[in-house]
């Protein structure tokens, strides 16, 4: 059994400009199959509501801009390059 870092996996595969979703989410799944195997967990550390301590690190990498919400699915297409989505 692996576990993988969702965040780190996210930054192995490059993203193309009019990719959509679907195929970006099919990219890693053939990824993850291909190195590891079907016995697999990806695990994404999330944050609660409220103050975190990787909140001034985030401040710092967007320019002390918040962070948009992003709404998306299967279909859409990337419009923006993939380090400005992530």
């Amino acid at each position: 059994m692996y576990v993988l870092d969702g965040g780190a996996l996210l930054h192995r595969l490059p993203w193309s400009l009019g990719m959509q979703f679907s195929d970006i989410c099919n990219a890693y799944k053939q990824y993850v199959l291909m190195r590891y195997g079907k016995s697999v967990v990806i695990v994404f550390d999330g944050y609660l509501d409220g103050p975190s301590i990787k909140d001034a690190t985030h401040v710092r990498r967007n320019g002390g801009k918040g962070t948009p919400s992003v709404l998306l699915s299967v279909n859409m297409k990337l419009t923006i390059k993939k380090d400005e989505f992530l």
